[in-house]
């Protein structure tokens, strides 16, 4: 795949899930599981993956370690048509792993070592491959790295997109990277998309809406998605704040819901849609994807997206895409 075609190059985790579906019986602090798996996770990961499987060219770059999870997260890439070329293995280093206990409701607790993507340096990222796309997706780690990259490739018209993974405060501790760097990266974003709980401590505020104010202040030109889980999510546009509902589906697994929204809705703005209406994609995504276990099994190709849409009433959506 030659960098000219990828429209969107994610940089950030990348990880192998040990999923696990728990069961409510324990035996002294023990968890049971009804059943388990190996997939490919990672916040940037399952977008760029999500994305490719709608038919968009994208391409990751990163560091994993020379190891057996680096190889099936590879294999997982090559399945799904994502453009890996610019991953580079590390000898004798550990590649980015999780645990994922999924409960009888589907919600999810994780243990994460993050291994190889924390050693990614400005010096490892081709800033031509970057340079060449419409979007960079990132969860800013490792900060650093991230925000030299931003700063670079915003000069040449490249939007961004951020996804953080967790509040600005666990940045600082163990992401390689400060508050203050990690509230210029917001303030560099075109595009901003987090749960609200990560929304509410990154505003330092006790309700969505005042978050939504202060998120606001810092970046007043950036479009924001709030994941609300089973309510759907809160969108901010131009001077625009509007809820945009959830689909209902038997959910098995929200691991990776918010990283399917971000596809959808990033599907919808490479579609020339608008905000509303690629939020609306991102939503359908998710709900998609939480009737699978694992963060990818359930990501859809675009005729399932479609036939989801059509079936939910948005017959006009579906005949767009």
């Amino acid at each position: 795949m030659k960098s000219s075609l990828v429209k969107v190059v994610g940089i950030g985790t990348c990880a192998l899930d040990f999923v696990f579906k728990t069961l409510k019986t324990s035996v002294k602090d023990v968890l049971l599981a009804s059943s388990f798996m190996l997939s490919a996770g990672g916040i940037v990961g399952n977008t760029l993956s999500g994305l490719a499987r709608l038919g968009v060219n994208v391409g990751y770059i990163g560091k994993f370690g020379d190891d057996l999870w680096a190889r099936k997260l590879l294999a997982a890439f090559l399945r799904d048509g994502v453009d890996f070329s610019k991953v580079q293995l590390l000898k004798g280093d550990k590649t980015e792993a999780v645990v994922v206990a999924v409960d009888e409701r589907g919600e999810r607790s994780f243990t994460v070592f993050l291994g190889a993507v924390l050693k990614l340096k400005p010096e490892d990222i081709d800033l031509e491959y970057v340079k060449s796309t419409s979007y960079l997706i990132t969860d800013g780690i490792p900060l650093e790295t991230i925000l030299h990259v931003v700063k670079e490739v915003k000069k040449f018209g490249v939007k961004v997109f951020f996804s953080p993974a967790a509040p600005p405060s666990l940045y600082e501790e163990v992401l390689k990277g400060s508050e203050q760097d990690f509230m210029e990266l917001l303030t560099l974003s075109d595009m901003f998309s987090t749960n609200h709980l990560i929304a509410l401590a990154i505003a330092n505020c006790p309700s969505i809406n005042e978050a939504i104010k202060e998120l606001r202040k810092l970046n007043q030109s950036a479009h924001m998605a709030l994941t609300m889980g089973e309510k759907g999510c809160v969108i901010c546009y131009n001077d625009v704040v509007e809820e945009v509902a959830a689909f209902k589906v038997d959910v098995v697994d929200t691991t990776g819901a918010g990283d399917a929204f971000n596809a959808g809705l990033l599907y919808g703005l490479l579609r020339n849609l608008s905000f509303r209406e690629s939020a609306i994609i991102g939503n359908a995504l998710a709900a998609i994807k939480c009737t699978k276990l694992g963060a990818r099994s359930g990501l859809p190709d675009l005729p399932q997206l479609k036939d989801f849409l059509r079936s939910r009433g948005f017959e006009v959506l579906a005949n767009i895409l």
